[in-house]
């Protein structure tokens, strides 16, 4: 009674069939069920190739992109790239071509993999060489990032500038050499006019500094950086102890004795 099949009539079991023996022949194939519903996730990308190609469409929050010709690293945050440099948040400088020229002589300036960099020859003198463009309304606060390459001696000075159009004096504020590694805060009567030295001080830089100058319509602070975010202030004055009116920003250098590159990788406020 292997695989046999019985049927009951009228109170007796008949044997009708058997379910044993070689299997069949495979069926038609059933149709396709209905799909099920999409993911909500997206895939995210590491990218790598020069500034210019940084990808302007088709990111996905999250995806990331390294520079091959410049320091820079960026993060997609789903609405804009945000940039990195070595690991400090910073944000892109503007193109030289936004700023004007003070005094310009021989000095050169690009941006090339996204940094703002203005290199100059050894003047022999005082010649000092800005790029500038109009302050916001008071308060405000300009911070930068920056990195200068150079010989110590005497003199070079670089950084960031606070100017009065009207006058022609200007204050710089950065690092620079003075005998040796210095970080100035200096008075300029004119491009081609060293005034006086609010304050210089022999200084042990980072790879990369960061400086801030705030203006709340009293006073500016000027304070120091290594990370960015931790500062300690370096001077205050009256706004207007040695500018009749400050109403320009930006960055210069005076390169007295020694060629320099300073290079801005940061920029922000104004």
């Amino acid at each position: 009674m292997n695989g046999d099949v019985y049927q009951k009539v009228g109170g007796v079991w008949t044997m009708v069939g058997s379910i044993s023996g070689p299997a069949g022949s495979q069926g038609a194939t059933g149709p396709q069920g209905p799909s099920g519903p999409s993911g909500g996730g997206s895939s995210t990308q590491q990218g790598i190739g020069v500034y210019a190609s940084l990808p302007s469409s088709g990111m996905n929050a999250g995806d990331r992109y390294r520079c091959t010709d410049c320091p820079y690293e960026f993060y997609y945050n789903g609405s804009a790239w945000l940039a990195f440099y070595k690991s400090f948040p910073a944000t892109i400088p503007p193109l030289a071509g936004s700023l004007t020229w003070v005094n310009h002589s021989s000095a050169v300036v690009g941006n090339a993999g996204g940094m703002l960099a203005i290199s100059g020859v050894s003047m022999g003198g005082c010649n000092a060489q800005l790029l500038k463009k109009s302050a916001p309304p008071t308060p405000w606060t300009f911070t930068a990032g920056l990195e200068l390459n150079t010989q110590t001696g005497n003199y070079v000075h670089s950084g960031l500038v606070i100017r009065d159009p009207n006058t022609s004096k200007f204050i710089l504020f950065g690092p620079g050499t003075a005998g040796g590694v210095a970080l100035n805060l200096d008075y300029f009567n004119n491009p081609t006019s060293f005034g006086s030295a609010a304050k210089e001080v022999a200084f042990a830089p980072d790879a990369q500094l960061f400086l801030k100058i705030t203006d709340d319509g009293t006073n500016h602070t000027y304070f120091t950086s290594a990370d960015g975010i931790n500062w300690l202030q370096f001077y205050q004055a009256s706004r207007t102890a040695f500018l009749a009116a400050p109403t320009e920003v930006g960055i210069g250098i005076d390169s007295e004795n020694y060629a320099l590159i300073l290079s801005v990788f940061h920029w922000s406020g104004v």
